[in-house]
């Protein structure tokens, strides 16, 4: 639903999103990634030029467009909104301060500010609604050069890869080993560099590095959680090495839970964005640490 009615201002921006995302997801369960693939980059304002992050990231994503920004953000760079164009909600978080009654800040026991997270929406428009703004143009890359970059950035991670003939893919958290089909039995190099992301997200996950709760049987709410975070995590890390990002077989099962959960609680959706953008960057980090060393 990308036509949003925010007239009432009671209404949980979270919560909209979620519901926008569900409906996305659900139009076709299988290929709900599709919009990902014609993405030149993760959303992006281009008056900033600052990629949009966590939740936002991944619905603007979901939506199949790369440059968005505000009715003004826009209008400073000499666009124009086309006539009758609906904007796409997004939200933007601010930090509250409790108050007394009194209306003095409250504070805890140390003395320091007691604050909570409020979400308040705002409008965005992608660049097919504006007229008179040209997107960047990117630099070419060939299939040959992109899944060099790719594979670059997976071994610079530093896993245990064990590729095996079996068609399962898993992350290990007892022996911290990655297991993957050999590449020869996917049906195209872009569902092997897919399934990989997905599984250095689960990597990430472990107790020495960001310590997410892994659950402890198929189909229970952690496992389903985690699932979601290491997904989302894969697609937006397939976009940034401009790799496709593919829905697996073995994974299609998964969505149905994932649904009901977020139905039922509208953070869930944005706890797994927010890690997923954790986890992409630590990996993020870990280049860096790895250009260094070889230097």
């Amino acid at each position: 639903q990308r036509e949003t009615d925010m007239t009432d201002k009671k209404i949980d921006i979270r919560e909209q999103i979620t519901n926008n995302i569900i409906e996305l997801m659900e139009k076709n369960t299988g290929e709900w990634l599709a919009p990902f693939a014609g993405l030149a980059s993760m959303p992006t304002n281009p008056q900033t030029e600052k990629s949009y992050s966590g939740m936002n990231a991944f619905y603007l994503a979901l939506l199949g467009e790369t440059y968005w920004a505000t009715f003004k953000q826009w209008q400073a760079m000499g666009a124009k909104i086309i006539k009758g164009s609906k904007a796409t909600h997004i939200m933007r978080p601010q930090t509250i301060t409790r108050k007394d009654d009194n209306g003095a800040p409250q504070t805890d026991d140390k003395g320091n500010p007691k604050t909570f997270t409020m979400y308040k929406s705002y409008p965005v428009f992608s660049a097919s609604q504006v007229t008179g703004w040209d997107a960047p143009e990117l630099p070419a890359i060939n299939n040959v050069k992109r899944i060099e970059n790719a594979d670059k950035y997976l071994r610079n991670l530093g896993s245990v890869i064990n590729f095996t003939d079996a068609a399962s893919a898993f992350y290990n958290r007892a022996t911290d080993e990655i297991t993957l089909p050999k590449q020869c039995l996917f049906n195209d190099t872009e569902g092997f560099y897919s399934t990989w992301c997905h599984e250095e997200v689960h990597k990430t996950g472990a107790a020495n590095r960001l310590n997410r709760t892994k659950g402890k049987k198929f189909g229970d709410r952690e496992y389903a959680f985690e699932e979601l975070v290491a997904e989302m995590g894969a697609a937006m890390l397939c976009v940034q090495l401009q790799v496709t990002p593919t829905v697996r077989q073995d994974h299609a099962e998964y969505i149905g839970s994932w649904l009901k959960a977020l139905r039922s609680d509208k953070k869930y959706l944005l706890d797994a964005a927010v890690l997923a953008g954790e986890a992409i960057d630590f990996m993020d980090a870990q280049q860096t640490k790895t250009t260094k060393a070889a230097a």
